[in-house]
């Protein structure tokens, strides 16, 4: 029951945009603060800090609820991606 509901939930949520960023580089957050300036969309933002066990762990969120589009900065969230 509770799978139903969450999916139900889910299913009806506002669609929004996921970003990955590698790390908290200047060369990342340049990109991806110009890109979040110009979206209309809700946006959820995580910053990897170059961890695999973080990122594996927003790709297990994401999963769950999935994003229209996933902007991924640098050379590990793309990978993950």
């Amino acid at each position: 029951m509770i799978s139903y509901v969450l999916g139900i939930t889910f299913a009806l949520a506002e669609p929004y945009v996921a970003v990955l960023q590698s790390d908290s580089y200047i060369e990342y957050k340049t990109p991806t603060s110009s890109f979040l300036k110009k979206l209309q969309y809700k946006v959820k933002a995580f910053d990897l800090h170059g961890d695999r066990e973080i990122a594996l762990r927003r790709i297990n969120e994401l999963k769950k609820r999935k994003p229209k589009v996933i902007f991924a900065v640098g050379a590990k969230a793309a990978w993950i991606t």
